[in-house]
């Protein structure tokens, strides 16, 4: 399986409804990271935040063969950004306008 693929996300409205694709989470009460069944990686449930938008980002290793060695999921807050490692699940907190590469 690919490492961008380990991750999926969901959003959920204060409805009860919920949203899986587009970059917005402005309406968002909580964003969840749901590992992909099978895969011994941590699930993440954000709540209680004022969630801005989310994003993926990843990182190649040129001298290996172009192969993606790492993908971080990011959800974006007004107060933090939360990053969420593909490979392992481990989670950075950063401050809103932080931009994390590997």
């Amino acid at each position: 399986m690919r490492i961008p693929d380990r991750y999926h996300w969901q959003a959920t409205r204060a409805d009860g409804s919920t949203f899986a694709s587009g970059e917005s989470l402005a309406d968002a009460v909580m964003v969840s990271l749901i590992p992909v069944d099978g895969l011994l990686l941590p699930r993440h449930d954000l709540t209680g935040l004022a969630f801005k938008r989310r994003f993926g980002r990843g990182f190649i290793h040129a001298l290996a063969g172009g192969e993606t060695f790492e993908y971080l999921h990011c959800i974006v807050t007004r107060h933090c950004r939360f990053y969420v490692r593909s490979s392992n699940g481990s989670v950075l907190v950063t401050p809103p306008d932080y931009e994390l590469y590997l």
